[in-house]
């Protein structure tokens, strides 16, 4: 038998051995036909970045600021739309806030909303440096509205949901790197 025919016949009676990769100790799973489904879309039109802020708007989702690079440095400013229609993404105009990693952001009906966030590690990596603003976005105008800031601590690696109209805001870091515990809602 040739190692075509035996190649072939374990492609057939084991589909997910064909995919396995000898760089990987992981299994490739087989997909449920009837439960969810990964499918790779357009790779990201900005740099590499670590920590952006996200939120999905109608057909849209906003990518925005994010470390480029270690530290604090390489922060950007860019604000990205991903088209699902056209599966591409665009360049917007820059966050007019300041460029940060590890925000919070939110959409609550047809805004999106960025606060929180670090834009830079302390001597020996013992404090933060974080903001509290809130930027409101309009995607209509492609315009960016500063909202009152948090009435709290800033953090960032903080948690964001909504319930019905309203967001909520908390958990995180302190820039003494302690974990909080408040929660805040926000009612636009």
């Amino acid at each position: 038998m040739s190692d075509f025919t035996v190649a072939l016949a374990v492609a057939l009676l084991f589909p997910a051995a064909a995919c396995m990769s000898t760089q990987s100790t992981d299994p490739i799973m087989p997909q449920d036909a009837a439960g969810p489904r990964w499918q790779r879309v357009a790779d990201f039109g900005g740099p590499a970045v670590r920590g952006p802020a996200a939120f999905a708007i109608g057909g849209s989702a906003y990518v925005v600021s994010g470390h480029a690079g270690g530290g604090g440095t390489g922060l950007v400013s860019d604000v990205w739309r991903y088209d699902t229609t056209t599966n591409s993404w665009t360049r917007l105009a820059d966050f007019p806030g300041a460029a940060r990693g590890y925000a919070l952001s939110l959409a609550l009906g047809t805004r999106g909303y960025v606060t929180q966030g670090l834009l830079d590690f302390g001597p020996g990596g013992t404090s933060l440096t974080l903001v509290r603003d809130l930027r409101e976005y309009d995607p209509q105008d492609n315009t960016w509205t500063r909202r009152a800031d948090l009435p709290a601590s800033a953090r960032s690696m903080a948690v964001g949901f909504v319930i019905g109209s309203s967001g909520h805001v908390g958990l995180g870091n302190n820039s003494a790197i302690q974990n909080l515990r408040d929660i805040w809602k926000l009612t636009p």
